[in-house]
């Protein structure tokens, strides 16, 4: 599940990828949001993401209860209180996993 973010992180993030990267006030212009897919494909990357990490969150928070999570800095966080720094539950759970998804891509190299 992760090197499947990994994948679609590395190809969409690659200079000139899209054309709304190079000229961003492309966003404004109906005729091209209608023409093309940039932000269909930006949602539908964002839906699996967000799948993925909040099947690991789930797991995360399930394991703490359960008294057999590991400690580690995601464990932390998920226990904090990130709630009351206006930081919801869909931000929480990038948070943690962008922090582990960096950690993967350093590795790999």
């Amino acid at each position: 599940m992760i090197y499947a973010i990994l994948t679609r992180f590395a190809s969409f993030r690659r200079p000139g990828a899209y054309l709304i990267d190079v000229f961003p006030e492309l966003e404004y212009l109906p005729l091209y949001n209608f023409l093309s897919g940039w932000k269909s494909v930006g949602d539908e990357i964002h839906r699996k993401d967000a799948a993925t990490f909040k099947y690991f969150w789930d797991r995360m928070k399930r394991e703490i209860e359960e008294g057999t999570a590991p400690h580690s800095w995601g464990k932390g966080f998920v226990q904090s209180d990130y709630g009351k720094h206006g930081i919801d539950e869909l931000q929480a759970i990038y948070a943690a996993y962008g922090l582990h998804r960096v950690g993967l891509i350093v590795v790999e190299r």
